[in-house]
Order: C-alpha cells, then sequence, then structure tokens
C-alpha cells in the first residue's frame, strides 16, 4: 500500500480488455445446454431418482428434471434455468460469465420434451420374499423390526425382484407412488451414502410415504422414509399420529399432507411436528415454514401450532463452546446470546455460505456470507465485546446488534430472527445447552448410536456368524479415521491388514456380513489394501468364485 513515504512506482497504462456483449442469441442458447453436460463437466455426479428426475449423489435435494432441462435446489430454495445451476451450484458469481461460458461448442443441447405427465401405475414386481428388505431395514438401518414387519403386512413396505425395499405412498387406499431404496451398499457406484435412491416414474409429485397410528391428532413430518421409521423406533409411545415423508424438503409435500389430513380426518391436525435433519437446511426449511406456510384452522380461526423436534438443537461442538465461553467472560457479557447467534446464524456450521433462512451475515460470517474459519476466536471476541456496548440494565439490544450486523436485513426479517435468537438464548440459560464432539443429524444416526451405546450390534455380529467366526477366523475392528470418526473392517484375524470390507456403523457391518458373508470384498477396499506397505496380497480361488461376491457384482452392474 502506498504512504506519503514510501510512494509507489507509476504503472503503466494497458488497454482494457473489450468486454464480450451479451447478446440474446447468446442467453436463449445457455439456456438450452444441457445441464448434465454442465453437471458433467463440473464433477457434479448425477444419480436417476426415476421418471424425469435426477439429483446429486452429494446433495440429494438438489433434483433436475431431465424433461425440462431445469433444477430444484430443495433445501436452499433455489432453481431454474442453466444460467441458474452454472450460478447457484456450479458457483460461477455473475450471469455474463455464466452465459459465456455455457456458450462452449464443447457443451451439447438439451433434447426438452414436452410430454404430459403420466397417471402413477404401480407396475413394481413385489417379490414374496421379503427378508432382504427387512435386513436392510432392521440391520444396516437399526429400525425396530415389528414395526416394519407390521408395515409390510399392511403392504406399505415392500421387496421388488431386485432385492430393493419400496415404501409405498398410499392415499385413501390407493398407490399413488413409491419410493426405492436401494439395498446394496456400494460407495464406489453410489457415493457415501453408499445405496441408490430413486422416486418410481410418474409418483404423484410432492407427495410422499405415509402412515397413521391410531385416530391422528397431529402431524408429523419426517426428510425420508428411514427418519420417520428411526423415529418411531426411538418414540414407540407415539399414539394417534400421522406420519408424511417428503422425499426432501418441500414446501408443497406439506401443503399436500395437509390436505390429505384433513381429507382423511375431517380436522385440522391441533399441531405439525418437523423432524427434519439438524442442519442448515433443515433450520431454513422449518423457518421457512414459519413464516411463509402457515395454515388456520377453519373452525377456530387459530394458527395451527409448528414445531421441530431436531435430533440434538441443543447441542454444540466443545471446541466452539469453549470458545464462545471464554470470549464472552473477557468481555463480561453472558455466552449464551453469543451462542445463540452462531446458531441462529451459522447452525455451527463451516461451510463457507450463509446457513440461515433470514439471510443473516455480518456476525460469524463475513459480510459476504462467508465462515471466519480460522479467525472464529478473533471473530467471538469481536462480537462479544459489540453484545457489551449494546447491553444495559434491560439486557442486550437485540435489534440494535442486527441492525449492526446486517443493517440491509429485511424488518420483517429482523423481528423474527430477534425471535429465534431470544428463543435459543432462553434455553441455553435454562442448562439446554449440550456440549458434544460431534453432531447427530438426523434420527437414524441417533436410533444407531442408542443400539451402540447398548452393545446390540456388536452382540449381533457375534449372533448371525458366531460359528463361522471360529471357523473362518473373522474378527471385527474398530479404527478411527482421519475426521476422528470411528470405523468398522471385517479382517482375517490371522491378517489383519487384509480387509474383507469396511463400514460406517456397526449396523452396517452385521447387515453385511450376514448378506455378503466372509468372500465378498469390496473392490475399493482391496485396491487399497493391496497398497499396504509390506503386506502382500492376495484374493483366494473361493473369493474370486463366490456367489455373493458375483451376485455383489452383478447388482453394481446393472445400476451403473
Amino acid at each position: 500500500m502506498a504512504t506519503e513515504d514510501n510512494v509507489a512506482p507509476e504503472v503503466p497504462r494497458v488497454a482494457k480488455e473489450k468486454t464480450q456483449t451479451l447478446t440474446t442469441e447468446m442467453i436463449s442458447h445457455a439456456k438450452e445446454i444441457s445441464i448434465f453436460d454442465v453437471a458433467a463437466k463440473n464433477g457434479i455426479n448425477l444419480v436417476h431418482d426415476g421418471g424425469d428426475y435426477w439429483s446429486w449423489d452429494q446433495h440429494d435435494s438438489l433434483k433436475v428434471n431431465a424433461r425440462k432441462n431445469q433444477f430444484t435446489w430443495n433445501s436452499r430454495q433455489v432453481g431454474g434455468s442453466t444460467i441458474d445451476f452454472m450460478m447457484k451450484v456450479v458457483g460461477v458469481d455473475d450471469f455474463r460469465k455464466a452465459v459465456i461460458a455455457l456458450n462452449d461448442s464443447s457443451l451439447s443441447t438439451a433434447k426438452v420434451a414436452m410430454e404430459e405427465r403420466q397417471p402413477f401405475e404401480y407396475d413394481i414386481q413385489n417379490s414374496k420374499d421379503f427378508s432382504r428388505a427387512r435386513d436392510y431395514l432392521t440391520l444396516a438401518r437399526g429400525l425396530n423390526p415389528a414395526i416394519i414387519d407390521q408395515l409390510h403386512q399392511r403392504g406399505f413396505i415392500q421387496q421388488d425382484n431386485k432385492g430393493n425395499t419400496i415404501f409405498v405412498w398410499a392415499r385413501d387406499g390407493e398407490r399413488v407412488g413409491a419410493s426405492i431404496q436401494g439395498t446394496t451398499i456400494d460407495k464406489q457406484h453410489n457415493g457415501p451414502r453408499g445405496t441408490f435412491k430413486q422416486i418410481a416414474k410418474n409418483s404423484e409429485q410432492d407427495y410422499g410415504f405415509n402412515f397413521s397410528i391410531g385416530h391422528p391428532k397431529q402431524l408429523y413430518v419426517f426428510e425420508s422414509p428411514i427418519d420417520a421409521l428411526s423415529y418411531l423406533s426411538l418414540h414407540p409411545q407415539t399414539r394417534d399420529t400421522m406420519f408424511f415423508a417428503m422425499d426432501g424438503l418441500k414446501p408443497q409435500s406439506v401443503i399436500k399432507a395437509m390436505v390429505y389430513y384433513h381429507t382423511r380426518t375431517g380436522n385440522a391436525p391441533e399441531r405439525v411436528g418437523f423432524g427434519v435433519d439438524n442442519d442448515p437446511a433443515g433450520h431454513r426449511f422449518f423457518d421457512e415454514m414459519v413464516n411463509k406456510h402457515s395454515f388456520e384452522n377453519a373452525e377456530t380461526g387459530e394458527t395451527i401450532p409448528y414445531g421441530h423436534f431436531m435430533v440434538d438443537d441443543l447441542a454444540v461442538p466443545t471446541e466452539r463452546l469453549r470458545t464462545l465461553q471464554q470470549q464472552a467472560a473477557a468481555a463480561n457479557v453472558p455466552w449464551e446470546p453469543l451462542a445463540a447467534l452462531d446458531k441462529v446464524e451459522t447452525n455451527f456450521h463451516d461451510d463457507k455460505k450463509v446457513n440461515n433462512w433470514f439471510g443473516l451475515k455480518g456476525g460469524f460470517t463475513h459480510s459476504d456470507g462467508s465462515a471466519p474459519g480460522s479467525q472464529y476466536e478473533i471473530r467471538a471476541g469481536q462480537l462479544a465485546g459489540l453484545m457489551g456496548e449494546l447491553t444495559d440494565q434491560n439486557g442486550l439490544n437485540y435489534q440494535a446488534l442486527i441492525k449492526r450486523l446486517d443493517p440491509s436485513l429485511d424488518p420483517t426479517m429482523q423481528q423474527a430472527l430477534i425471535g429465534k435468537l431470544q428463543a435459543y438464548t432462553a434455553q441455553y440459560e435454562n442448562g439446554g445447552v449440550k456440549p458434544v464432539q460431534y453432531q447427530i443429524k438426523d434420527w437414524n444416526d441417533r436410533l444407531k448410536q442408542v443400539q451402540n451405546e447398548s452393545g446390540f450390534p456388536a452382540r449381533l455380529i457375534d449372533r448371525i456368524y458366531a460359528n463361522k467366526a471360529q471357523e473362518e477366523g473373522l474378527k471385527v475392528i474398530q479404527e478411527r479415521d482421519q475426521d476422528g470418526r470411528d470405523r468398522l473392517k471385517a479382517v482375517q484375524a490371522n491378517q489383519l491388514n487384509k480387509g474383507l470390507f469396511e463400514a460406517d456403523s456397526p449396523q452396517e457391518m452385521a447387515y453385511l456380513i450376514k448378506t455378503y458373508g466372509y468372500s465378498a470384498v469390496d473392490k475399493e477396499d482391496e485396491q487399497k489394501y493391496q497398497h499396504v506397505e509390506g503386506v502382500e496380497h492376495t484374493v483366494s480361488q473361493k473369493q474370486k468364485s463366490s456367489p455373493a461376491r458375483q451376485a455383489l457384482q452383478a447388482a453394481a452392474l446393472a445400476r451403473s
């Protein structure tokens, strides 16, 4: 930077680069470019959900409609054409740059077919054998077998002739759609999730898997069928409730659920509970529902109360909590409002995005919405000092705080935001805070955590192959990966570096052992262990020709 004592040398003038002019033809052509081409070029892997719909394997709330060549990112409430895809998903920060990038001769145009949506036809071939689906749901996902068996007997959960789990969408006794959940765990083809998911072709748009217990008085809404069943497995005492799964985060699905609830019961629900994920997307969705999609009871005129029961909503990462408390103490202010600001603005998340529906930034994010990263402690101290300036005998002036952090925020948003800040502050003050090393995101993670603490999965693994474990010398060992998370590895006892397969949870390991046996070597793991220094890896003839292994490969090939 130049000063009076240190004058920067004069830089020779150069001709300004001529700005390329956009034409209407360029913009029209950009919108015609295939989203699939753009996704592939930018390393975004789209997987088929069924019918016209595809989703991103890393963010399954991002949906691409192949027929319309458009996308919707439900959790972030954005969508549109290929140009929008370039800006909102790829990350190009300027409309002009996006259009120019799309006018690339290497990109092909989409063939948009204007077909009318056909009525749903349940043409899935149900299998008489339910064992594969049942094993996946009760072992890999830990769901209560009694609940699964009952819903299977009632026709709500089926297995198709490929071994997939089918969650049937019912409305007044008719099937109007289905969610298909794969049961083959193959992270190489299906991404980190391991299994594929899709919605059956022509399923009713914005509807979902649903079932009722007793005579419903309330409506519970979840992101997926497995989340709904996980909650019920942990709360078997739940009565008089309709459960509804959105297959994502879609306000229109909640609206359809409300309409169906009224059709079935003749009444409005006494309350609507949202069991969505405890992540930024889940909070953004719930805030939007509260502030934009409220319902009134036609008979009473009262607004139907919304509530959420997100897993570990009061959990705070231990290191982050310690920093917040230390910086608040140094500024002589309570730590609870400081933690509430971090919770509401970022949900304790560092993905360099604004993680609240209100659009608040400038607190624990920079003015452009990016996270402070390594400067977190410094920023916490600055905010604690600001809170000290804005605190008097009446307490913290939340309105002045929000205006100082983000002056451009809409006044209506300010009031809703202040209410949420005060609510979390009160909960923290009342001892609701829960220091954790890792935040639990969804109800299935919580279910598996409860089971792991009881030792149930380990006992299950021992029981499944107790005799073969002695004969084959199988050992299941637990290791910690670079991120500090525990993973399990099935190995032969006399060759601990020779892996059979790995799993993210004891439940998944139990399912792998029961389903594939000892000879099903995961290809990715096999290649990894071949490169372990000082270890010579050989595959036995039994492993090469194993029927289980062949079935695993065939299932993977069928989806590739």
